[in-house]
């Protein structure tokens, strides 16, 4: 496939069309199909994120496998992979969660709701999970040396552990109770006087952690054409299922291909993705 934002446009459509085809034959097969949507937007990804550049991908399975071959346990790198993609998975289930609390609160179905948050969140978690496995196998390799790789991997334990630990409201409010120093003498002058910089530091924390999050991810998935079109046709395979049209979907993936790459990753971002 050629390179440039044709190659983008014919991925992301082609992505999205497998993803809302899964997804419609999902929800009409089984009785909860609906809400296992997510599954058939991330398989439309993944098949997006292997087509762009087939013939390179298909060369490239080579590589990892002597690499596999060759692999030795490095604890590590497992505690790196660990902390980044649960870090990411908690702050994308805290969102999902948040959100659909809320809207339990207020749907007259909260049943329902409640149903599709829970299949939600798997998905979240999923693709959580691969984001993290993607951050943190590109920051090893991308290492001049052994003490580079041991510190990009120890950075990478310290980013996902302030991800677990502010990326959520559990998180927040247990270091409020523990300002507190709850519950004995929560109310008075010197507990709430000590409190009162204890919350404004977990505060501070959770919206620098929120924020590093969403502009590392955000960063990460337009410096490479793959992850582009698999961002890209995940979305499309979703807008297509919500309109019932995988040809809604394809076209939505092919539209958000093309801006993601030629708008927000060159022309923006100044980013020259790489080809793989």
């Amino acid at each position: 496939m050629t390179h440039g934002w044709p190659s983008i446009a014919l991925a992301c459509a082609f992505g999205a069309l497998i993803g809302t085809l899964t997804v419609l034959e999902i929800s009409m097969r089984f009785e909860y199909g609906s809400y296992l949507w997510s599954i058939g937007a991330l398989v439309g990804g993944i098949a997006a994120y292997v087509v762009i550049d087939f013939r390179h991908f298909c060369a490239g399975v080579a590589h990892p496998y002597r690499r596999t071959v060759a692999w030795r346990p490095y604890s590590l790198w497992w505690k790196a992979l660990a902390a980044m993609s649960g870090g990411i998975a908690v702050a994308y289930c805290s969102i999902v969660g948040v959100s659909g609390a809320v809207l339990a609160y207020v749907s007259d179905a909260p049943m329902s709701v409640a149903i599709g948050t829970l299949y939600m969140i798997l998905g979240v978690s999923v693709l959580g999970a691969l984001l993290g496995w993607l951050m943190t196998s590109e920051s090893s390799n991308g290492a001049n040396d052994a003490a580079d790789r041991e510190r990009r991997l120890r950075n990478t334990i310290e980013m996902g552990w302030n991800y677990i630990l502010y990326g959520n409201p559990i998180g927040v409010a247990l270091a409020v109770f523990c300002g507190l120093k709850w519950p004995r003498g929560a109310y008075s002058a010197p507990a709430i006087a000590h409190a009162v910089p204890v919350t404004i530091n977990a505060m501070r924390h959770a919206g620098h952690t929120v924020a590093q999050l969403v502009v590392g991810v955000f960063v990460y998935i337009h410096s490479q054409r793959r992850t582009i079109c698999f961002v890209d046709a995940t979305i499309g395979a979703t807008i297509g299922y919500f309109f019932g049209s995988a040809i809604i979907g394809a076209v939505a993936g092919a539209l958000l291909g093309v801006i993601n790459y030629e708008i927000v990753s060159v022309w923006w971002l100044r980013l020259v993705p790489a080809s793989r």
